[in-house]
């Protein structure tokens, strides 16, 4: 008890001590073409905004312009900047317009209402957008995997599970719990409006207006009579408004309107440490674990507390900024009404290159589809009718939740894993191909480390078609190794196979145009030596072609 009193009066003196300083002058300004209607946002030292102007503009964290791109309507306040680095800006009179991270235009997704919310990201390149009446998944190409009618109107910005689920909080107290495949798989009714949402490794975490805080455990198909899949683990009431929640190193920091912090044990909720700002929080706060302590930026002052509760920095900033964020350097950037974007340098840091992470994703493939080892199932005739199916809904947009039994059975074929079943046969070279491609075209980057193994197995070239265009059909290259599969097909077709040699000029052409710095630069390298005089002219005379479409 005394330790979790000394952080609540050491955090109230010291943020009291900041709130009545000056506020600190920025390290730099830049004026906009109009004002900011979405962001600042950040990723990877830079900062992203998209303003009245109808533009969307890039700058380095000094301040200094990368790039500005026209949009086609109205900016409505919604934007988004994706783990791969596409910007995701929303325009009148409901348009989806995608930038590269150099600001490149990918496509348009044309709609005729706005959505609710900006664009949220899913864990695999797929990304929802959310309206009054519908739910819709995209993929990071631009094309509907499904739509789901809603009967409930979402009044708060979507959430997830731990397990990737989304959650929707809509009017009436209903929570929506729906996979990322379009199945309503839940409807709860919460106990009071909802103000705050979060995963947690068992499911999730919500804050509410009354100042409770709860942790649900989700666990789908859950055995027993009277028992819901999602079940209440721990609670936790203070006086005030929950507004915020973040999570890092096992404590669930809850940010309450008064100003009070608490640090509550994730696991069971028991409380670890209280604070307290000295002031009232107005407006939406930014919170996030990161330099292995809390970040918080809300209107006034910007601050930081270590995992138990010490504060580590308060800076003071001018109460009419909004849009806060820290950037992982120490700098805190935000916008005003007077269309200018402001810099400040809030904590120096000593940055070390971050390890990559894998990317997570849904565990699509951590199964085997209904049809393995029946022998009926591989007969050609079955198999083109799997395809057409397939192609069908994506197509139409409606994948949804076929999803998990159309990746897992086209891997089988891809694999040429018919399973153990008498008489199932090998597939053809042209089946393995059609998958790997419609493979591709389902757009889960799961699914793209099987193409990338299949790449170095054993090599057709009708089978290297395929697995070139499920290349393309992903454009973003995170690592590089799609790269590296390309180069090796290449290799591998020397200079007879045309069609594999074209292929890979499609594929390099989608990479360059979603990726970008030294991947995009490194696939322009490797189309431009099909430009040499060993190459036939018929695939000298298609790279041309296909530089001219990047450069155009």
């Amino acid at each position: 008890m005394k330790s979790i009193f000394m952080a609540s009066l050491t955090c109230a003196l010291f943020l009291f001590a900041a709130s009545s300083a000056f506020p600190s002058e920025p390290e730099w300004t830049v004026a906009l073409g109009g004002e900011v209607e979405a962001g600042p946002l950040l990723h990877e030292n830079r900062i992203y905004a998209a303003g009245s102007d109808r533009m969307v503009t890039c700058l380095s964290e000094s301040g200094a312009f990368l790039w500005r791109k026209s949009l086609p309507g109205k900016t409505a306040p919604f934007l988004r900047v994706t783990g791969n680095g596409t910007v995701y800006a929303v325009t009148e009179p409901g348009t989806i317009t995608a930038l590269n991270a150099d600001g490149s235009l990918l496509w348009h997704l044309r709609g005729k209402k706005l959505p609710l919310f900006a664009p949220y990201e899913g864990r695999d390149g797929r990304f929802f957008l959310i309206y009054q009446e519908k739910i819709v998944c995209v993929s990071h190409t631009g094309a509907v995997k499904w739509t789901l009618p809603l009967d409930s109107t979402p009044v708060f910005q979507p959430s997830q599970t731990g397990d990737g689920d989304i959650l929707l909080a809509c009017d009436k107290g209903l929570l929506l719990r729906i996979s990322p495949f379009g199945a309503l798989l839940e409807k709860t009714q919460s106990p009071e409006i909802i103000t705050a949402l979060i995963p947690l490794p068992s499911g999730y975490a919500a804050g509410y207006r009354t100042g409770l805080v709860q942790s649900f455990d989700v666990r789908n198909e859950r055995k027993g009579e009277n028992r819901t899949d999602t079940e209440l683990l721990w609670q936790f009431s203070s006086p005030s408004s929950c507004i915020s929640l973040v999570t890092g190193k096992g404590t669930l920091l809850s940010i309450h309107a008064d100003g009070t912090l608490h640090g509550l044990n994730i696991t069971d909720g028991t409380p670890l440490w209280n604070g307290a700002m000295g002031t009232s929080i107005k407006g939406p706060v930014f919170a996030e674990w990161d330099y292995d302590q809390f970040n918080l930026a809300f209107q006034g002052r910007g601050c930081a507390f270590t995992a138990t509760g010490d504060l580590v920095w308060a800076f003071p900033l001018p109460e009419n900024l909004h849009a806060l964020v820290i950037s992982p350097s120490g700098n805190i950037f935000a916008s005003a009404p007077d269309w200018v974007l402001y810099g400040y340098r809030a904590e120096s840091r000593i940055i070390t290159e971050k390890k990559a992470q894998k990317p997570q994703n849904y565990g699509i493939l951590n199964a085997k589809s209904s049809w393995y080892s029946l022998a009926f199932a591989s007969d050609p005739m079955e198999i083109q009718s799997f395809f057409d199916s397939v192609q069908n809904d994506i197509r139409e947009g409606t994948i949804g939740p076929q999803e998990s039994a159309y990746a897992l059975r086209l891997t089988e074929i891809l694999e040429n894993d018919g399973g153990d079943a008498l008489y199932v046969r090998s597939f053809y070279a042209t089946e393995r191909g059609r998958a790997a491609h419609l493979l591709g075209q389902l757009g889960s980057s799961e699914y793209r480390d099987v193409l990338l193994a299949q790449a170095y197995r054993d090599y057709d070239p009708t089978l290297a078609i395929g697995i070139l265009y499920g290349l393309s059909a992903f454009g973003y290259d995170r690592d590089g190794e799609a790269l590296e599969a390309i180069r090796h097909l290449i290799q591998k077709a020397g200079t007879r196979e045309t069609g594999v040699l074209c292929a890979s000029c499609d594929a390099l052409y989608s990479i360059i145009r979603y990726s970008s710095g030294k991947t995009a630069l490194e696939g322009t390298k490797i189309l431009l030596d099909f430009m040499n005089s060993s190459q036939n002219e018929q695939v000298q005379l298609y790279a041309r072609r296909v530089l001219e479409n990047i450069l155009l």
